[in-house]
């Protein structure tokens, strides 16, 4: 149910303007949700901006739900008496690594937009024909987009190096040392195989039923496919599905750990995380969530936690014991989710409750805490990171994107 809701949500904003700059906006929470033009207080230009737009409705032109303080859906006097106990408020924003861009992959839109998580602005709008999935090389100086029309390989200047003809936008996998790429053909059921050397379709590996996300073991023996009811092991070094494992449900994502010794995958109708060991490929358990669905998910970088996005919350677990640690709710429906390298920031795209406002919720894993929504996507589905500075001692200039 949720998940329909966002669908005709994003086709009743697909039509939003192609400029990200014009699109994108963040506004935090609290007091400083006043602060409408980010400057870190919230002042007489403000002030401005609301009586601008007081009165106004939701589906009446002049309304932005940025000035909807109570998220009604009409700017109206509660909005003003929340404006005007804010006013004045001034706040340091909380600390953001300088050197990481946030690219956030639209379906809905046909974009990537690339974000400013330092001072919350858009960067770059990144046009695709229905984009399925990305990947950002280890060194951060490439971008691999699968797309309807087949996948593109970026430069860190967002120029295009070369793509790679293909059939459909299904999800992409990298092999470690990046000799390697897969993309998923859900019509065909069948995963193709990409060398990045010859920058051609090497092969095709049989799957079962309409594969999805993938994930590599780290040692790039294994490749593990999320088809919608079972998960296919295929040997690398044969490019042959050797094993299938029911999984007795609908299969959302899969991730592997650190050590590639576990494969977390989530079952979306009945909302659990599964375990695989991936030594005898065995189901080993299952976390149960008191939830619609479970979808998106995400390890932290030391392997410890798992971050999985439920119909309305995002809930971290404790991967030592299969055991959940705490939730915070944050939409009526969820999508993509993204943990900054640092381990200190979630991004999770989130359908905002009562106005159905498409966006990417922000949230401090440190005091567990919504920070803000960046607002103006219509269905953030693949959030990912990339540094655009390694120098040391640009810990405090600005993000200096290409």
């Amino acid at each position: 149910m949720a998940v329909c809701m966002w669908f005709v949500t994003a086709i009743l904003l697909a039509t939003a303007p192609a400029d990200g700059a014009l699109r994108l906006h963040f506004q935090a929470t609290g007091s400083l949700a006043s602060d409408f033009d980010n400057d870190g207080a919230v002042g007489f230009t403000d002030f401005l901006a609301f009586t601008e737009r007081f009165g106004a409705s939701v589906g009446e032109a002049g309304y932005d739900v940025r000035f909807d303080l109570d998220q009604n859906g009409i700017v109206d006097f509660q909005d003003f008496l929340l404006f005007s106990d804010a006013f004045g408020t001034t706040s340091t924003p909380p600390q953001t690594s300088p050197d990481l861009a946030l690219y956030i992959l639209d379906p809905g839109s046909s974009s990537i937009d690339v974000y400013n998580i330092k001072n919350h602005l858009a960067q770059t709008f990144l046009p695709f024909r229905n984009p399925g999935s990305m990947k950002i090389s280890d060194d951060h100086e490439r971008i691999y987009v699968n797309e309807q029309y087949g996948m593109f390989v970026i430069n860190d200047a967002h120029e295009v190096l070369y793509s790679v003809p293909g059939r459909t936008s299904g999800a992409l996998a990298l092999h470690p040392n990046e000799t390697f790429a897969y993309t998923a053909e859900a019509a065909n059921n069948i995963v193709r195989v990409i060398d990045l050397t010859a920058q051609a379709p090497v092969d095709t590996i049989q799957t079962g039923n309409r594969p999805g996300k993938m994930a590599v073991s780290p040692d790039g023996r294994w490749l593990y496919v999320a088809n919608l009811n079972d998960i296919s092991v295929v040997d690398l070094t044969q490019n042959q599905e050797v094993l299938r494992v029911d999984v007795n449900g609908t299969l959302d994502s899969i991730v592997i750990d650190v050590i590639g010794n576990r494969a977390y995958y989530t079952v979306r109708d009945r909302a659990t995380v599964g375990v695989l060991d991936t030594g005898t490929n065995a189901i080993v358990g299952e976390i149960q969530f008191d939830a619609e669905d479970v979808n998106a998910m995400r390890l932290s970088q030391d392997g410890t936690r798992l971050y999985v996005n439920t119909t309305t919350s995002l809930v971290e677990l404790d991967v030592t014991r299969n055991l959940v640690i705490r939730s915070i709710e944050l939409a009526a429906a969820t999508s993509g989710l993204g943990i900054t390298p640092d381990g200190l920031t979630a991004y999770v795209g989130a359908l905002e409750p009562q106005i159905f406002e498409p966006g990417l919720a922000v949230v401090d894993l440190t005091e567990w805490r919504l920070l803000g929504r960046v607002r103006g996507f219509v269905f953030p589905f693949d959030i990912r990171f990339r540094r655009t500075s390694f120098s040391t001692d640009e810990t405090e200039a600005a993000l200096m994107l290409p």
